[in-house]
């Protein structure tokens, strides 16, 4: 079943609401702490990570929590023969 044009483009700032919601859940709503943070990194300097896409006919979204980004940049770094620690994250 293929959605209208109309409701592709309302289908994904809903699923981006609902993703958005879900990690402030799983975080507990609170900001990146010094755990969360050595935690992203970690995981960003064991494995490669990619943003989380969605798509609905020409309509694309990318999403990336403050998680995210942090294991992005650890692994970026890791690629670049670079070391990351905790002082190299910026508050966005």
């Amino acid at each position: 079943m293929r959605l209208s044009r109309g409701r592709n483009w309302l289908a994904l700032p809903a699923v981006a609401l609902f993703l958005g919601a879900t990690d402030a859940q799983a975080s507990g709503g609170a900001e990146m702490t010094p755990e969360r943070i050595a935690e992203a990194i970690a995981l960003g300097s064991r494995t490669d990570i990619k943003l989380i896409r969605l798509s609905a006919g020409r309509a694309e979204c990318f999403l990336a929590t403050p998680f995210l980004r942090v294991a992005m940049a650890a692994a970026a770094a890791k690629r670049e023969y670079r070391t990351f620690t905790p002082a190299d994250v910026r508050p966005r």
